[in-house]
């Protein structure tokens, strides 16, 4: 993204050059003071660039600045609903991470392998399930027909 900013800023100054100075398209580049708006402009589009780092494996995931997740055998599955929806994972050695479910869903073949962790552990592993997650993730079919969340069962 940094290296498409930095030819369109190039490609925008020289484009300035030749039509409001007059000068070859690449006569700027001698010039210092211009460099420090390429330099500024490139700094502004890599500062710009935000997300969370994902990585997922068959049967774990890793957020940045967190821990990884066994997705395999999770203990408890939580969705909240607010602003943004949260997923909160939490497996069997106490390790959890708290992460929007967008950033999760923005890599589809990440979710693929998260959300197959996530079925596995709701459908065989009886995790406990918020309702929010049952309807969010789509877990009402692969849950006993019985099944009361854990924000319901008091």
């Amino acid at each position: 993204m940094v290296g498409i900013a930095l030819i369109l800023i190039v490609a925008g100054i020289s484009l300035y050059w030749v039509i409001f100075v007059g000068w070859e398209g690449f006569g700027w580049m001698k010039y210092w003071p211009t460099w420090l708006l390429v330099l500024a402009g490139s700094l502004f589009f890599l500062l710009m660039r935000k997300g969370t780092k994902m990585t997922a494996g068959s049967d774990w995931v890793y957020i940045a600045d967190k821990r990884w997740i066994d997705t395999y055998n999770l203990r408890e599955i939580t969705v909240t609903r607010g602003r943004d929806t949260d997923l909160k994972l939490v497996d069997n050695e106490d390790r959890q991470n708290i992460s929007s479910l967008s950033e999760y869903q923005r890599n589809r073949n990440l979710w693929d392998l998260v959300y197959n962790g996530i079925l596995h552990s709701a459908a065989y592993n009886n995790a406990r399930v918020n309702s929010d997650a049952i309807s969010a993730l789509y877990l009402k079919d692969i849950l006993p027909y019985d099944y009361k969340p854990f924000d319901e069962a008091g």
